[in-house]
């Protein structure tokens, strides 16, 4: 009898026990559901950590965050379905030739070799002050 007497102290009445049992155990279901989902790969996260883990100088460093957080931003927003070859083309633009194929254990191919001499020249052209007119992409 004296855990009925603590069940209505706590709840109130029998009634209001029930329902405040059956909204606990939806937002407990809520709560485990959310934690589930966090822990779904994540092969954008995955490649940034295994491409953060390279010698980089500190452009690269920052370049490499600019392009994760874009992909992180367009995705949470449910703007593009980033795939993995999305990323590292993006990040081809940003790694050596040698640093990519100690990453990806691939050479880059004609695309991203393109990708990474545009970045180049983009670099030299706001070096000389010719950069102010470009648009980044």
């Amino acid at each position: 009898m004296p855990n009925s007497n603590l069940t209505q102290r706590f709840f109130g009445s029998h009634r209001r026990s029930v329902v405040s049992i059956f909204l606990l155990s939806i937002i407990t279901a809520s709560l485990l559901s959310h934690s589930f989902d966090q822990m779904k790969p994540r092969p954008i996260q995955d490649l940034y950590l295994k491409i953060d883990r390279l010698d980089l100088n500190s452009q690269q460093r920052v370049a490499l965050r600019a392009v994760r957080n874009l992909f992180v931003e367009e995705k949470s927003l449910g703007e593009l379905d980033t795939s993995e070859s999305e990323f590292l083309l993006a990040v081809a633009g940003i790694l050596t030739d040698d640093q990519f194929r100690e990453f990806s254990g691939n050479a880059k191919n004609d695309r991203q070799k393109l990708r990474y001499e545009l970045r180049q020249i983009r670099a030299e052209m706001v070096l000389h002050g010719e950069g102010d007119s470009l648009t980044r992409r």
